[in-house]
């Protein structure tokens, strides 16, 4: 039995491997069941999906700190109500005592 031995040109072996890749390609796609006609919807609403879920993260992320930054106002607010000792100024609003103690 003699060894035949083929041979191709650049051509030939561009188009085989294209084709090759094609096939893999498509084969793979079929195999996570993205191979049909709705494939591309699937992905467009899978799209559509990380982009709302990265907006709510977003969103969450600076809700959290706009609250934890006006409860640090808050406490710094009430912090300095009690160094300075408005607390001690009695019943009513505290600036009124303030204002009104000529």
């Amino acid at each position: 039995m003699s060894d035949r031995q083929a041979l191709i040109d650049r051509d030939e072996l561009a188009a085989l491997i294209e084709k090759a890749v094609h096939d893999g390609s498509r084969q793979a796609l079929r195999e996570i069941g993205l191979g049909d006609e709705n494939a591309m919807r699937d992905l467009s609403e899978l799209r559509n999906l990380l982009d709302t879920w990265r907006q709510f993260k977003r969103t969450v992320r600076k809700t959290v700190w706009q609250t934890a930054t006006r409860w640090g106002v808050r406490l710094l607010i009430i912090a300095l109500i009690y160094a300075v000792g408005w607390h001690r100024a009695g019943p009513g609003p505290f600036w009124l005592k303030v204002i009104g103690s000529d």
